[in-house]
């Protein structure tokens, strides 16, 4: 059976290896649904960080033992049941003897770890019931009773519930009466969830496909008394220093952290209901903290007054009467805190390539072609214009691979998903969205394709060790759908555990990549990060990069992507992500479009006459530059990447209309991983020649023009950043008010929403630029 790691029961010791004190005898017994104990059973004990196992079978009482003398954090796998919440263990930290019993119920942990439902999305009915205790089943109605009590035991009477159904699309609402009774009649062969007090899932209870059921549950539920202001779905509490977590509100303790762990006092907090409207509002005053009793069954985003996004509090699995306490870091972003003064760095600029808005797509190549060269002057010219621009438009096959079981093409498969699961993927569906990709992912594996999974947020775990998919394929997809969103982002560790998991298994020939798939900023610096990736790039792995949201480092995730030979992709919202699922990039449509590139090592010369002068090319770098000549170097191609696009942008010597019989040469060579040999092709480009006056090198058509006024915006944004860094102001005003002029002059209306709004932050930061010098 393919070993699944999960952290299920955490056992705290103060450190690794050296700093552990005693020995930690602990004692387990395992039983089933009847009671029984679950003799010669398997129980696996491992570490986190080191991922030792230690595996004993219990005895014939379903008892088991374990000595534990190294290792930080411990968890236990008992057969298919992992990271199931109700399970907790805290171990005494100078060694000692613990005990516990639990219960082995794979249905019931399907059941109560299942994903919850976005109601948001669902136009549920409504349906008031009324019934007393004397109500009886009847033809395909069950009978639901729920005796709901308070914490000291009474009734509670006249009190709002409601069994919700997704199936039947239908919320039953009723009242519990003087006895604390609520009496439900409801279709029977169904699953429900029970609402209470404004709180969905709180519990459940199924009925059977059996005619005549009746099933009854008793629970204890405290109503929450708490001081609370509502304006506009903006609540303000007022608590009691004494406050503490009840049935349906947990008490949560909030701090916000610098980087040396000082706290922030004074400082605003909110903390916004995902999937719903209402925000919380709050200070860390002069304590550096804050409380909340809030809702169980929801997730709440942390956001700062100056950082959006920091960590979520979920509260979706929350059982009984508890507490919980969160120190969030909190790195306040220049541009928000210093609007009037921010001028970004490198790596804070996010940028669309200018290729993101192209929308005429051309035509893909002739099969079994992989790549097809389009070669185009944006404009004419005269004898009086100054400049040309080159479009080159590079697409390429796309084919389908037919379904898991039944592909013999595509090479063997060798890979690690590295998944981000930092709590600001809470937001906008990401987790959401990951979770769909990858469930889809796995779905499309073969057999004897090897995957490992690896999960991080402020510390990376093992999900799954690198193995054959072998027949765990739905054991694996249903423990993917159980990712859940919480805590700080540190990726190193993680890509570090990725890239090993997928050595274990290299072999030349098969696909051997790590997939990173991350909207947060690693706390190393950057060098380190890089380099360390090279080290396992040039053992033959490479890397796909992810980037999700709006706060990540570009240049970081650009550089891991490109010196590791694989796919960047940058998806800011919900809609963006599933956009992404469906057609293009690190998920797209089919395993072979994900993982193994149809075209490597892909080089582009371009050959030019004497009324030509190179001035810039976008959308790549320059590795060579002659006489007459340029050379640079395209991206590895995946089928499901149609199309990847370059401009070149040229100075004319002297122009006639001699310029029309010396074209432009375009050569491109690159391994076809297909065919398995080098590919060489060749394409030419005429400048035309206008008999009009005037500077008709602006006239060009609509999206060629807005793809070169975004490509050199683009540009003139990074040289300014360069410049800025470099303390050369003056740079950074001139690139920026020569490229505002020539914007200008192809859009002198600004009509173009897009151009208008980078043209706008464009005009910001050299405002601000003048001001500051």
């Amino acid at each position: 059976m393919r070993k699944i790691l999960f952290i299920c029961f955490m056992f705290a010791f103060q450190s690794i290896f050296a700093q552990t004190k005693g020995v930690h005898d602990f004692t387990l017994t395992v039983k089933d649904n009847t009671g029984k104990g679950l003799a010669n059973t398997d129980i696996d004990l491992v570490e986190t960080e080191t991922h030792k196992i230690m595996t004993q079978k219990t005895d014939a009482n379903g008892t088991v033992k374990f000595e534990i003398k190294e290792g930080k954090y411990w968890q236990i796998n008992v057969l298919k049941v992992r990271n199931y919440y109700q399970w907790q263990i805290e171990f005494l930290k100078n060694g000692g003897t613990q005990t516990k019993s639990i219960t082995y119920d794979y249905k019931n942990y399907l059941r109560e770890t299942r994903p919850a439902v976005n109601r948001s999305k669902l136009q549920l009915k409504t349906e008031n019931q009324s019934f007393s205790d004397s109500e009886k089943p009847k033809d395909d109605l069950s009978v639901a009773k729920l005796y709901v009590s308070k914490a000291d035991k009474s009734p509670l009477a006249n009190f709002e519930l409601a069994l919700t159904c997704y199936a039947l699309n239908t919320t039953f609402q009723s009242k519990t009466d003087a006895n604390g009774l609520a009496v439900f009649k409801i279709p029977m062969n169904n699953e429900y969830q029970i609402d209470i007090d404004g709180i969905d899932n709180f519990k459940y209870i199924d009925m059977p496909n059996t005619k005549g059921w009746t099933a009854t549950m008793k629970f204890t539920y405290e109503p929450t008394v708490i001081q609370e202001v509502n304006k506009n779905d903006s609540i303000t509490q007022t608590l009691p220093t004494n406050a503490t977590g009840t049935s349906g509100r947990v008490l949560v303790k909030l701090r916000l952290k610098d980087r040396d762990g000082s706290l922030f006092l004074n400082e605003p907090v909110y903390l916004s209901e995902i999937k719903g409207k209402k925000v919380y509002l709050g200070n860390t005053g002069q304590t550096g903290e804050m409380f909340f009793l809030l809702p169980k069954g929801k997730k709440y985003m942390i956001h700062a007054r100056y950082e959006k996004d920091l960590d979520v509090f979920d509260l979706t699995r929350s059982v009984g009467i508890g507490n919980m306490s969160k120190g969030v870091k909190y790195r306040p972003l220049e541009a928000l805190q210093y609007p009037d003064r921010f001028i970004p760095k490198p790596d804070q600029l996010f940028l669309k390539h200018f290729s993101e808005f192209l929308t005429k797509h051309l035509a893909q190549p002739d099969p079994n072609e992989t790549l097809k060269i389009y070669a185009k002057f944006a404009n004419q010219i005269n004898a009086e214009s100054k400049q040309a621009v080159l479009d080159l438009n590079f697409t390429f096959e796309q084919y389908d691979m037919p379904t898991n079981q039944n592909y013999t093409e595509a090479p063997p498969v060798n890979i690690s998903l590295v998944i981000d699961k930092s709590g600001s993927m809470a937001g906008e569906d990401r987790i959401e969205s990951l979770r769909e990709a990858l469930g889809y992912f796995v779905k499309k594996l073969r057999s004897e394709d090897i995957v490992s999974i690896v999960t991080f947020n402020e510390q990376k775990s093992l999900l799954s060790p690198a193995s054959k998919i072998g027949n765990d394929r739905i054991e694996l997809y249903e423990e993917v759908l159980r990712i859940e969103a919480g805590g700080g982002t540190d990726m190193y560790d993680a890509m570090i555990e990725g890239y090993t998991q997928v050595a274990k298994n290299y072999k030349k020939g098969k696909v051997n990549r790590m997939i990173l798939m991350t909207d947060g900023y690693d706390s190393n610096p950057v060098e380190k990060v890089v380099n360390k990736s090279k080290e396992f790039n040039a053992k033959g792995i490479d890397c796909s990069v992810v980037g999700i949201g709006e706060g990540y480092n570009v240049a970081l995730l650009k550089l891991l992507a490109t010196q590791g030979g694989g796919l960047t992709s940058f998806i800011r919202s919900s809609q963006g992500f599933k956009n992404m699922l469906n057609k293009e990039m690190a998920f797209a449509k089919d395993l072979g479009a994900l993982i193994q590139p149809i075209a490597k090592d892909i080089t582009v010369e371009v050959s030019y006459n004497s009324q030509l002068l190179f001035a810039h090319l976008y959308g790549f770098t320059v590795e060579s530059q002659s006489e007459g000549k340029i050379n640079f170097r395209l991206e590895n191609a995946f089928s499901g990447i149609n199309e990847q696009l370059a401009m070149i942008k040229f100075t004319l010597v002297n122009p006639s209309q001699e310029i029309e019989n010396q074209p432009v040469t375009i050569k491109t060579k690159y391994y076809d991983t297909r065919k398995k040999q080098i590919v060489e092709k060749t394409e030419t480009a005429i400048l035309g020649w206008s008999k009009a006056s005037g500077e008709v090198e602006f006239q060009m058509e609509a999206e060629q023009k807005k793809l070169y006024a975004m490509a050199i915006m683009n540009q003139s944004l990074k040289v300014m950043a360069d410049a800025f860094v470099a303390k050369d102001n003056k740079k950074a005003i001139e690139t920026l008010q020569n490229t505002i002029a020539d914007v200008q002059k192809l859009f002198p209306k600004a009509t173009d929403q897009e151009v208008a709004d980078l043209l706008k932050s464009m005009i910001g930061y050299l405002d601000i630029l003048v001001k500051l010098r």
